[in-house]
């Protein structure tokens, strides 16, 4: 069910924060994969491809990734479409790819924004920074991050 399924990634966000990889991989891991229509597939999507990505799993992360994105985008989900492109960037970010992890944290942040989702518009603006830090922009970096200080 659509609750049952809100709990896992919950369980599963807190888990991934604590550094439990496996573990939060295990509150994901259903008896099917949860249909499109579901309101929280793409949240789920998305909180799979950022664990994969931490557990070196770099293609299952990706694969997770688009499907978070094509969910989020057939619902018009501002915040499922934040969280896809903040897993999208986290994993681009992980692979080298700083042009499309850029790319994809700015659409995360735009998403998050016209959610009214303030704390992931924060992630977003972090990682970011991050992407212009390790592309050398390290005055873009400060200027991010100063935002928060």
């Amino acid at each position: 069910s659509g609750l049952t399924l809100a709990a896992g990634v919950a369980l599963a966000r807190c888990l991934y924060w604590q550094g439990r990889y496996d573990e939060a991989w295990d509150c994901l891991q259903t008896e099917s994969t949860p249909a499109s229509g579901n309101a929280h597939a793409a949240a789920w999507r998305a909180m799979r491809s950022r664990i994969a990505a931490a557990r070196g799993l770099v293609e299952e992360a990706i694969v997770e990734a688009a499907f978070a994105r094509d969910i989020a985008g057939a619902r018009g989900d501002a915040r499922q479409l934040a969280l896809a492109h903040y897993a999208t960037a986290l994993v681009q970010l992980a692979v080298g790819d700083l042009d499309q992890a850029g790319a994809a944290a700015a659409r995360a942040v735009r998403e998050a924004r016209r959610a009214h989702h303030l704390m992931l518009g924060a992630c977003a603006r972090l990682l970011y920074a991050e992407v212009a830090r390790r592309s050398g922009r390290r005055a873009a970096a400060a200027r991010i991050a100063l935002r928060f200080a």
